[in-house]
């Protein structure tokens, strides 16, 4: 084909110059966009005609498109059960984690609630605000002693009077 033809796209009616080495295919399309969209309003025309003059044909062509979709609904109704399944295990952590949590603070507040009555009873107090004292005393005590930083010690006076016998 000579190198001055020009051709007018089919689909999008550009005026293009076809490849010469591929006269026949190019002359009608002016690029793959316009070929695909051709090629697919081809087959669209070849298979309503189809349907229309061979009755076996059109028949099994729906069968085959009802099985399609009957395949399609199963993927998605699928897709949708795994999901809840996911969501569903997703809050099973997430509940288990809440349990977790909630059954630590339990376990820290029998220990602090523990803690609390062996102070009032080594130290004999009978208010809340002697046991605090007494922890105090005893925690710049073990700060002292321990020699690590991890309590500051406490530069307070302490006013820890025992009413009952024993105690520091």
């Amino acid at each position: 084909m000579p190198s001055d033809t020009r051709a007018i796209c089919a689909e999008c009616g550009k005026v293009f110059r076809p490849d010469r080495y591929n006269a026949w295919r190019e002359r009608l399309y002016c690029g793959p966009s316009c070929a695909l969209a051709g090629r697919r309003r081809s087959q669209r025309g070849w298979r309503l005609n189809r349907l229309e003059t061979d009755p076996e044909w059109a028949a099994q062509a729906r069968a085959r498109s009802a099985s399609c979709q009957r395949a399609r609904r199963a993927r998605i109704r699928d897709a949708k059960a795994a999901a809840a399944e996911a969501e569903a295990e997703v809050l099973r952590r997430q509940d288990d984690a809440d349990a977790v949590r909630k059954a630590s603070e339990a376990a820290m507040r029998h220990t602090a609630l523990l803690l609390f009555g062996l102070c009032a009873d080594l130290s004999g107090s009978k208010t809340p605000e002697e046991v605090a004292r007494f922890s105090a005393m005893m925690m710049d005590k073990g700060a002292r002693l321990g020699g690590s930083g991890a309590f500051q010690a406490r530069q307070s006076t302490y006013a820890f009077h025992p009413q009952a016998s024993g105690g520091p």
